[in-house]
């Protein structure tokens, strides 16, 4: 049924968005071009984006022991789902001013085998060990089929047949494995515990040069409070082992990565709309822009761990301390080719090497443990410093992830996922630049005039007073933390109330406000509050958040003595969508109150009487309650590309974390 347009406050009379710059559009052409962005109503209220979620998981477990030593366990599981999605764009849409539809059926199988066999021996009453060898087998296929239509024909239906042309695509991918695993444990004397472990990989994925891998695992554990006798853990020092492990673990290549394939596309015109399009059949299809690598290995991690586990007072308080060192190899990565040399532009190699250690310590104490209160109060903390240590001889490998001036990469000597983008001058980098065609000049000889002297990082202020950008790109924002916390406590009353919370907390990490560029640029944002007035030196109205100091020859010079130019500096090299992405960059840090929650147990025999259980759980939770943050912008959590974008900190009017409020009833057998 059509809408009543009357009744929808963000369509005027012609059914069309009102958007914030343009409220009364009169037909659709006036929009293709204008540049806005959409109504939140109108988005808010689109029929357009439907999915329609069919799944199916099904299982098979046997045991079998034929003697008391061993046992023997067959797994069998399937998972299928088809995803039906719809996604489009109405008419008068930012995105498309003339409507878009998408439409998209894709289908997962997923089939796995796991075959183990469990040989149990004592060799005395102080030595035991296990030994178990399996088999694993897993097929997984997927399929998608698409289609987009342009152009609707009328406001609704939003739907394919509406539309004037219509494209078409498909894509289908199948990989196997085969694996065979093998573990042995050992127990000595109720104290030392040894594992050793061994895992072969056939992957349809891997190179035909390297079909199989290897990779082993070995752990070792020493309760050594055992072997002091104290067993039934008790006393101010009530628990303790020490740990340590080694383990390799791989990643498979991308299926196909290995083999060249064929596609079809447009090759060559004359740039006058005569471009030639293969077709499939003899001579009508040519070769991908991707070169196949029948050499592809797996990617390679050998961690290193070290670690204790303790319990104090009767076991009133615990605290675990682990430290791990892993390193990656054999990454795999998108290499650029001469496509005049190779008749390709990439192709996957094997070599990229990444670091990775750190510590991670949890401390819990139960000062109350009465029959009918118990407290319980904790403190988790981790640090994890990551390295990119080599890129097969590149500096950087950008990822595609935000936008010019400020995008994701991964560079060397830094942790994955950094932002590249450029700076203003700033003193004390041994630069040596040409500013505003002036000849090439020694900035820091240049700084070392200023009155009082310069300190490094101090922002270079030109005779005009002006910050000047600096063309080089580099990293200017690393958002990985310094480190991690989070505190838990949980009260219980009587057995039957629970009040519980989680507090987290983010020490360092960056964060780019592209949000806050923008509405500098179109001068809604308070910051530009500034352009009204005639102090505008640099240092005194800049961000002192990234630029505390200044220098150079136009220290104490006020560039700003009107409103026109306060307004073609936010609009030019001061604003979102000029070439330096370093000034809107901020620190990240928050506190987040996490989840508050409180729970009541129904454990009366007429609980069991009505519905069968012998207790229910009626639970209330508020979830991301509140932040404490410096942050300019809305949440220094939300992320442009969401939590699978390796580059985290990109801020583009995302949504924040959404508040919520949960009831929820458990009922326990």
């Amino acid at each position: 049924t059509p809408p009543n347009f009357n009744n929808l406050p963000y369509l005027n009379q012609f059914g069309l968005q009102r958007p914030y710059r343009f409220p009364n559009p009169t037909d659709v052409p006036s929009l293709e071009n204008a540049g806005y962005y959409d109504n939140p109503f109108f988005v808010l209220n689109s029929p357009g984006n439907r999915s329609e979620l069919n799944r199916e998981i099904a299982s098979f477990n046997a045991d079998y022991h034929p003697t008391g030593w061993l046992s023997l366990n067959e797994t069998l599981g399937a998972d299928n789902f088809t995803d039906s999605r719809l996604e489009a764009l109405p008419l008068t849409s930012a995105g498309n001013a003339l409507g878009q539809v998408f439409r998209s059926d894709q289908t997962q199988l997923q089939i796995d085998h796991n075959l183990t066999a469990t040989a149990i021996h004592s060799f005395s009453d102080r030595i035991s060990g296990t030994l178990t060898l399996g088999q694993n087998l897993n097929s997984r296929r997927s399929r998608n089929l698409n289609s987009t239509g342009t152009q609707l024909v009328a406001a609704l239906p939003l739907a394919l047949q509406n539309t004037v042309s219509q494209t078409s695509g498909e894509g289908q991918s199948l990989a196997h494995i085969e694996s065979y695993f093998a573990q042995a444990t050992a127990e000595l004397y109720d104290q030392l515990y040894f594992t050793v472990g061994v895992r072969n990989d056939g992957f349809s994925t891997f190179g035909v040069s390297n079909r199989r891998s290897n990779f082993p695992k070995a752990s070792a554990a020493w309760t050594f409070t055992n072997a002091l006798g104290n067993n039934d853990q008790k006393g101010i020092l009530s628990y303790g082992k020490l740990r340590a492990a080694y383990g390799e673990t791989g990643k498979e290549p991308p299926v196909y990565g290995t083999i060249t394939a064929f596609t079809t596309t447009g090759v060559f015109g004359s740039g006058y709309g005569d471009l030639i399009n293969t077709l499939f059949g003899p001579a009508g299809i040519v070769s991908g822009a991707a070169q196949g690598n029948s050499a592809l290995r797996p990617e390679r991690s050998k961690e290193l761990e070290f670690g204790g586990d303790f319990g104090f007072f009767n076991q009133r308080a615990d605290l675990s301390i682990t430290s791990y060192n892993k390193h990656t190899s054999d990454v795999i990565i998108n290499v650029p080719t001469s496509a005049a040399a190779t008749g390709y532009s990439a192709k996957l190699e094997n070599g990229a090497k990444l670091s990775n250690r750190g510590i991670e310590i949890a401390f819990n104490v139960r000062p109350i443990q009465a029959q009918n209160v118990a407290l319980e109060m904790g403190v988790q903390y981790a640090k994890n410093k990551g390295s990119v240590d080599g890129l097969l001889g590149a500096q950087f490998i950008g990822t595609n992830e935000g936008f010019t001036g400020a995008l994701g990469s991964s560079t060397l000597g830094y942790a994955p996922g950094v932002i590249r983008g450029s700076d203003f001058i700033l003193c004390g980098r041994g630069l040596h630049l040409d500013y505003n065609g002036s000849g090439i000049k020694d900035i820091d000889a240049i700084c070392a005039t200023t009155p009082g002297g310069y300190k490094k990082n101090a922002l270079f202020l030109d005779t005009n007073g002006l910050p000047v950008p600096d063309p080089t790109d580099r990293v200017i924002a690393d958002p990985n933390p310094k480190y991690t916390m989070n505190y838990t406590m949980s009260l219980k009353v009587f057995n039957k109330l629970t009040f519980s919370g989680l507090l987290d907390l983010r020490k360092g990490g960056s964060v780019w406000n592209g949000t806050r560029g923008v509405l500098i640029t179109k001068g809604t944002s308070a910051f530009t509050d500034v352009r009204g007035t005639t102090n505008g030196q640099f240092g005194v109205n800049f961000d002192t958040q990234q630029y505390p100091n200044v220098a150079g020859p136009g220290v104490g010079v006020v560039p700003f003595t009107s409103y026109n130019k306060w307004q073609s500096w936010f609009q030019g090299n001061g604003g979102g969508f000029g070439p330096v992405g370093q000034q809107f960059v901020e620190d990240g840090s928050f506190v987040k109150l996490r989840e508050l929650s409180l729970t009541y147990t129904l454990d009366q025999s007429w609980v069991h009487n009505l519905v069968g259980f012998t207790t229910a759980d009626i639970r209330i939770t508020g979830r991301n309650l509140h932040t404490w943050a410096k942050y300019t912008g809305l949440d220094p959590e939300a992320n442009l590309g969401g939590a699978e974008f390796l580059t985290q900190g990109l801020d583009y009017f995302n949504s924040p974390q959404t508040k919520s409020f949960v009831i929820a009833i458990s009922l326990n057998r």
